[in-house]
């Protein structure tokens, strides 16, 4: 956002399934780690399916392809 250079490792967490509008699909979980926390799950295409991370105020904010 602000054009700053910022350190980050992204680590494969293993394949879960994740609820979409469209049914359950199969995804890579990744866990970013560093300056930036998250966690980013793709499809086996590679297809962005649901980012998840913490709001300043300790809630989860989620999220997930339609």
């Amino acid at each position: 956002q602000t054009g700053e250079r910022i350190d980050f490792k992204a680590t494969a967490s293993g394949s879960e399934t994740v609820e979409t509008a469209k049914g359950p699909l199969s995804a890579q979980r990744f866990a970013i780690t560093g300056d930036l926390r998250k966690e980013i799950w793709f499809d086996a295409t590679g297809r962005w399916v649901k980012t998840s991370f913490a709001a300043p105020d300790g809630s989860t904010i989620s999220y997930v392809l339609q």
